[in-house]
């Protein structure tokens, strides 16, 4: 085998390498971006937990005030009404934030997500753009060194219809290298 078609190979060899790097790399992002939206998904189940967590506080808290009431004899009014508002108050603020937090979490996954996405497209994209670069760097050192091009290290002479000066041989249609 030449030194051509062992160039030729190298360059393929290279330009394969570049696709299947490029498929793992879009392949391992996409996986990514998977992770992150099973992520989120856990977040807005969590979210519903808490939701119903608090809900639940919400009824205890009412039912020992009634109870405590109840079994006083006192009316839900006055202090003790006030009492138990400002507990109801302080969980629905306790639930906002935990809300807050969740959400902000849930819009944290899906972005990362996003990203995976977009990053696995472009690093298929530039494996694209790297495969044709190594393949047209490699025809064009090919054609340098061992084409038919007019200039470079060793080009090709065309020696058709040269009258024997110089060493040359006459051969109609024939090249040689020199």
């Amino acid at each position: 085998m030449g030194a051509g078609a062992l160039f030729a190979a190298g360059t393929a060899l290279s330009v394969y390498g570049q696709y299947t790097s490029a498929r793992a790399q879009r392949n391992a992002l996409n996986e990514q971006a998977a992770s992150f939206a099973r992520e989120q998904q856990i977040l807005e189940v969590q979210q519903q937990i808490t939701d119903n967590q608090y809900s639940d506080k919400r009824r205890r808290v009412v039912g020992a005030y009634e109870a405590a009431a109840g079994h006083g004899g006192v009316k839900l009014t006055g202090s003790v009404a006030e009492s138990l508002s400002q507990s109801l108050e302080q969980l629905n603020m306790e639930q906002a934030y935990a809300k807050f937090d969740n959400q902000m979490s849930i819009i944290s996954a899906n972005a990362s997500a996003n990203a995976a996405r977009r990053n696995a497209s472009a690093a298929m994209t530039a494996g694209y753009i790297n495969m044709g670069a190594t393949a047209l760097q490699g025809a064009a050192t090919s054609m340098y060194y061992w084409g038919g091009s007019s200039s470079g290290k060793y080009p090709v002479r065309d020696v058709t219809n040269t009258a024997g000066t110089g060493g040359n041989v006459t051969i109609t249609n024939a090249s040689y290298r020199g």
